[in-house]
């Protein structure tokens, strides 16, 4: 599973390259991976620190004390362009080595995220193989087509889904389950029957509540 993961992780990084624009994962995707993000706001905010520093107060105020190609540098119009365009590349540079960073732990996380994962991978391959026939023959694409058809079929069957937890919570939704189950074996059999194949704990609420409705009081319709 270590190689998938990292075949994933080395994936992404060209995804969210130039190169691999094409195939960039949507915003909205790379936000559910749980990555801290610099939001767009910061870099100009501080940009506008160091305009006001550099540009409105330190043009004339460092000139004595600067050597003139870094006052050019910092108190002059290339260098506020520059400085604007450093700080937003940070950030860019920053959040995609955060959204790598979650994706993989996510990765090294769920065996379910991961098998996923690969199924998708393995989908682009086919779809690069078929627009690029340089990358492999008919008989490659149409294994890799195959196989990735049983990695589909077999998450369907739930592989690599997590254990179920025993909590309260578990045990209510074994409950729930066991009601639904019973209603949809039943069919169009008689109450009885179906009340002959719950779980003796259903049934013993069942008839607690029964038993509480016949020893209510009559409404004044009834008397």
């Amino acid at each position: 599973m270590s190689d998938i993961v990292n075949r994933l992780t080395a994936d992404l990084r060209w995804r969210l390259s130039a190169a691999g624009k094409r195939q960039r994962p949507k915003r909205k995707e790379r936000e559910s991976w749980g990555a801290f993000r610099i939001p767009t706001a910061v870099p100009l905010l501080l940009w506008v620190v160091y305009f006001s520093a550099f540009g409105l107060f330190g043009v004339d105020v460092l000139r004595p004390y600067l050597p003139e190609w870094l006052h050019f540098l910092i108190c002059s119009w290339p260098g506020w362009i520059a400085s604007f365009f450093l700080l937003t590349g940070l950030a860019r540079w920053a959040n995609r080595r955060a959204e790598i960073g979650a994706y993989q732990r996510l990765l090294n996380r769920n065996e379910r995220f991961t098998l996923v994962e690969y199924s998708k991978y393995l989908r682009r391959q086919v779809e690069r193989a078929k627009a690029e026939p340089g990358l492999g023959g008919p008989a490659e694409v149409a294994r890799l087509e195959d196989t990735q058809r049983k990695l589909n079929e077999l998450l369907r069957s739930g592989a690599g889904a997590a254990p179920a937890v025993d909590s309260p919570l578990s045990a209510e939704a074994d409950l729930a389950e066991a009601v639904v189950q019973a209603y949809e074996e039943a069919g169009s059999d008689p109450l009885e029957e179906l009340d002959a194949r719950l779980p003796a704990e259903l049934r013993t609420r069942i008839e607690e509540l029964e038993r509480g409705t016949s020893g209510a009081r009559p409404t004044e319709e009834e008397s």
